[in-house]
């Protein structure tokens, strides 16, 4: 019982999430409403984030971190690339830093 309650109560609150994210991308000042979500069940809604952030790296250094695409922190790291080369979009390893605002 405990279990299902948890389920409904969790499920609640991520749709409370999910209209309020939609709503302040769109027009903060529209009224909560289900059309914002555009039929998007919470399994979708989670394969999109998934999808999303499929190819981002989490890196701790010290006491900070940073959320970095695997092919910029691969510049960073000094690794090769060798399949698919660098994307040209990304630049140098400054280019990057500098799009970060961190120094070399």
């Amino acid at each position: 019982m405990v279990h299902v309650f948890f389920t409904l109560v969790v499920m609640a609150l991520a749709t409370a999430y999910r209209l309020w994210k939609e709503r302040e991308k769109k027009a903060p000042e529209e009224p909560f409403a289900t059309p914002l979500l555009k039929g998007q069940g919470a399994r979708a809604w989670r394969r999109e984030l998934k999808a999303e952030n499929r190819n981002k790296v989490t890196v701790f250094v010290q006491g900070h971190y940073g959320i970095f695409h695997v092919t910029e922190f691969s510049i960073l790291a000094g690794l090769r690339i060798k399949v698919m080369g660098i994307p040209p979009e990304l630049g140098s390893p400054a280019d990057i830093l500098a799009r970060y605002g961190l120094s070399p």
